[in-house]
């Protein structure tokens, strides 16, 4: 398998958990893979009624190029920050409150999975 499908499958899986784990705690899934030209946010949730989540989902296969935290950069804190902005201005509601958050995902090699949701990740 090339390594691209690997990864996207990878992406794919990860961006599944983090939805199921977002809905177990309350979250209510607005958009998942919004894209614009300047980039994609993974998962747009609300929380407690219009306090709106834009979240990012690095998944990583345990000691694979680092942490998946490590991944979020600064160029990939402004493409979110900008496609929010964009995603605001389509969107109907004006929020109570607008955060950034982080779904940190690492398949481990014993077939678990550990996962570490930064809410405020952008902090």
């Amino acid at each position: 398998m090339k390594a691209k499908s690997l990864n996207r499958k990878k992406g794919e899986a990860g961006e599944k958990i983090a939805k199921e784990f977002l809905e177990n705690l309350g979250y209510k899934i607005i958009a998942a893979n919004f894209r614009k030209k300047c980039g994609e946010i993974d998962i747009i949730a609300d929380k407690d009624k219009n306090n709106i989540y834009f979240i990012e989902v690095k998944s990583r296969f345990q000691n694979n190029f680092g942490t998946p935290l490590e991944a979020v950069d600064r160029k990939k804190i402004d493409k979110i920050a900008k496609v929010s902005e964009l995603f605001l201005l389509e969107y109907a509601k004006k929020p109570k409150s607008i955060n950034y958050g982080i779904i940190s995902i690492e398949f481990l090699f014993n077939s678990s999975i550990k996962l570490i949701f930064f809410e405020n990740g952008f902090d």
